[in-house]
């Protein structure tokens, strides 16, 4: 069983995440934690040093594969 790393979790990296079925699948989300298989980490991935607390919070879990899906809105958008 592969270890997959998914970064962000809307609709995009959710469809992902879904579709890996039996991977071990950590996923990101930021704003909103999403009710998706696997472990759900929050990260934010939009500051420097971002990646580097997200991998401290995995500790000794090491991913296979990564899937970039993670998207940052313009910082005038909405939430």
């Amino acid at each position: 069983m592969s270890r997959v790393l998914v970064l962000g979790s809307g609709h995009l990296g959710g469809a992902v995440v879904r579709a890996l079925g039996d991977h071990d699948v950590v996923h990101t989300w930021h704003r909103n934690e999403r009710d998706l298989p696997g472990r759900g980490v929050r990260a934010d991935l939009a500051r420097p040093g971002g990646l580097d607390a997200l991998f401290d919070t995995l500790g000794d879990w090491m991913p296979d594969h990564a899937i970039h899906c993670a998207g940052i809105p313009p910082s005038d958008a909405e939430d």
